[in-house]
C-alpha cells in the first residue's frame, strides 16, 4: 500500500481511496473492498469510481460545498469527529 492509500470503514463496508495509474494516467480510485474468504486481506470489488487526479481540487471543492449545504439545511449533523451523520428520514430511508 502506498502512502496515498486510505481505508475508510463505513459500517460493514470498506472503502479504499488510492492514487494509482490506469492506462498511463494518474487517477484517484474510490473502490469498495471485501475481506477475502481466508481472512488474509482485502480485495477490490467492481463497485467504485475512478476520477482524474488533475480534477482533485474541483472534486474537493464540490464536496465541501455539498457538505456545507447539507449542514446548513439540517440534513447532516457534523460534530467535527468521524461519527456517522444524522440524516433526515425524508432524505435517506431508514435502511440506508
Amino acid at each position: 500500500m502506498s502512502p496515498s492509500d486510505t481505508t475508510i470503514i463505513l459500517g460493514n463496508q470498506i472503502l479504499k481511496v488510492s492514487l494509482t495509474s490506469l492506462n498511463g494516467r494518474v487517477v484517484v480510485d474510490l473502490r469498495y473492498q471485501y475481506r477475502t474468504a481466508n481472512g488474509g486481506g482485502l480485495a477490490p470489488t467492481r463497485r467504485g469510481v475512478t476520477l482524474p487526479a488533475a480534477a482533485i481540487h474541483e472534486i474537493i471543492a464540490s464536496l465541501e460545498a455539498l457538505k456545507a449545504e447539507m449542514e446548513g439545511d439540517g440534513y447532516l449533523e457534523y460534530t467535527g469527529e468521524c461519527n456517522p451523520p444524522k440524516c433526515h428520514p425524508q432524505v435517506y430511508p431508514s435502511n440506508f
